[in-house]
């Protein structure tokens, strides 16, 4: 067979005979006639195909699995190769240093509200989106229950019926006390007598301590009403945006429940870690320019107000935070800015 194919192209057919699949291989030594017959009906270019596709597969298996073979594949020199490493470990400091420059735009003041006790939602005074003063209502819960309280502690507080009965028996055993002790100075009275009514005069004092001690715990009593049913009502902290309500009228609350969020848009705090190179190029009180990322995409002004006089060890970095003015409102909260 092989001499028939060397006869009829010139050429061992080694190499073409190796690319065949195995079973065709077999097939050809089991069946001599219908090998020679397949051969000589194909033509010589799916023969040269088939070399070429092994060369081929051969070429592309040492390019991707061996890196000469690659730099060969490519035309690239080992000094090229060396060049490409070091633009990437350039690459790989450069990130990280701007990573260090990196800083969000944060509210300098925001809270999440919760109600300290139970209950139902009763009303809310406040949209999302609307300014808020410090001590603003912004939603009460149903305080019926507080404000009846109230109104009962506020009632016994303010009797004086019993502190007026108190200060008339004073005086009026103080009278009788001095009369007794006028008519002892000419013995129209006895030391017993007195004694008796100064006894009387005593007891009306301790009664009347007694009547203002009860309307100082009245009194007490009453502002624990009262400040029981403050409780109900959550009011603004510090003036700023309502950013958002996350309940409805009707809802119920525990004390879990983060209600609703507000937060001071006025000034923007921005913490950056700035690499150790720049210590000493940055002081409390000067303004630097920030690159804003989107959807600012502008410069703005940031005034430094702590630098950190420490550098952490692990990091070769060093705190500092400012301050960008916002009293217009103009920023959002959250977007990038970048050290220039």
């Amino acid at each position: 067979m092989n001499r028939s194919v060397a006869g009829r192209f010139g050429r061992p057919p080694s190499l073409s005979t190796r690319c065949l699949p195995m079973h065709t291989r077999h097939d050809r030594k089991r069946n001599n006639s219908y090998t020679s017959l397949f051969i000589s009906a194909t033509p010589l270019r799916n023969i040269m195909m088939k070399r070429h596709l092994c060369l081929l597969t051969l070429t592309i298996g040492l390019a991707v699995f061996t890196p000469i073979g690659l730099i060969a594949a490519e035309g690239v020199t080992l000094s090229q190769v060396s060049n490409v490493s070091r633009l990437h470990s350039a690459v790989s400091d450069n990130y990280a240093i701007d990573a260090q420059l990196q800083g969000i735009a944060r509210p300098k003041q925001e809270a999440s509200l919760r109600f300290p006790t139970v209950g139902q939602v009763s009303r809310i005074h406040i949209v999302e989106g609307a300014k808020a003063k410090a001590g603003q209502p912004l939603i009460t819960l149903d305080d019926r229950p507080q404000a009846a309280e109230v109104a009962v502690a506020r009632v016994a507080a303010q009797s004086k019926a019993n502190i007026i009965q108190a200060e008339v028996a004073v005086k009026r055993a103080l009278r009788s006390l001095q009369r007794v002790k006028e008519a002892k100075a000419v013995d129209a009275s006895s030391s017993f007598e007195v004694e008796a009514k100064q006894n009387d005069y005593d007891e009306a004092i301790a009664v009347l301590e007694q009547q203002k001690e009860l309307i100082k715990n009245l009194e007490a009593q009453l502002q624990l009403a009262i400040a029981k049913q403050d409780q109900m009502t959550l009011t603004a902290p510090f003036e700023g945006q309502v950013m958002l309500i996350g309940i409805k009228q009707g809802n119920s609350v525990d004390t879990t429940t983060s209600v609703i969020q507000i937060a001071d848009l006025s000034l923007l705090d921005v913490e950056m870690h700035l690499p150790s190179q720049l210590f000493g190029s940055v002081a409390v009180g000067e303004t630097k320019l920030l690159r804003a990322g989107a959807p600012i995409n502008r410069k703005v002004a940031a005034t430094i107000r702590y630098v950190s006089p420490v550098i952490e060890p692990t990091g070769g970095t060093f705190l500092v935070r400012m301050e960008i003015e916002n009293n217009d409102g103009s920023l959002p909260a959250g977007f990038e800015v970048w050290y220039q």
